[in-house]
């Protein structure tokens, strides 16, 4: 079988085979390192209308955003339940959404709409080391890779897409560009995508008190 590679800067797409209505995707390091948390997006011209009403949620656990990646067509919602017996105050800078909210414990009555694709950085005005990433996206075809770095999206007519992948340490940002490809009934083996990341980077948590309300 003819492999042909396809070299997109820091992003590297290997064809192997197409099947329609189900398409998979293995993304490896350069090391051949499966990769966690990856965003993968399948568009064309001719892409479903989005369902929007929907609301998702990240909790705060443990002083920590769960899940790290939560991937949500544009024009939804998500709640931010606060699990802790501490205050959290979440907000994102981010041009594709800004908001804020201001100390609370619970669930906050209204959730947050996004309504622009593209991604959003979450943060805690309390705890610096809280970090999330909401990926808005502008295609009903997407799906997250898990530790064994496969990502599987179900339903997909034949035809001509744009395959995207994303990470939130892409060694390069700007690597965030589409390859063509074409969905076909004869795949049997999935993509696999070698994509560059930059070194992983975590802000030291606090040491723990034991008297606090934040």
């Amino acid at each position: 079988m003819l492999i042909k590679k396809i070299f997109l800067l820091s992003l590297v797409i290997i064809p192997i085979s197409s099947y329609a209505e189900e398409f998979s995707i293995i993304i490896k390091s350069p090391s051949g390192k499966t990769i966690k948390d990856a965003v993968v997006t399948l568009s064309s011209k001719d892409n479903k209308k989005l369902q929007t009403g929907k609301t998702y949620k990240i909790d705060q656990i443990n002083k920590t955003y769960v899940p790290h990646v939560t991937i949500i067509p544009a024009g939804n919602n998500i709640s931010f339940p606060n699990k802790d017996n501490i205050r959290h105050h979440v907000y994102s800078f981010s041009e594709t959404k800004k908001f804020e909210l201001p100390l609370y414990e619970g669930t906050p009555t209204e959730p947050v709409t996004f309504n622009k694709s593209g991604i959003a950085v979450l943060g805690c005005n309390i705890h610096d080391w809280m970090r999330a990433y909401v990926f808005i996206s502008d295609t009903p075809y997407y799906g997250l890779s898990g530790e064994s770095g496969s990502v599987t999206i179900k339903n997909i007519p034949k035809g001509d897409y744009s395959l995207r992948v994303w990470h939130s340490r892409l060694k390069n940002q700007s690597d965030f560009k589409p390859t063509k490809i074409k969905v076909t009934s004869n795949q049997t083996h999935p993509y696999q995508a070698t994509v560059a990341l930059k070194p992983a980077f975590k802000i030291r948590r606090a040491p723990k008190a034991k008297r606090r309300k934040y």
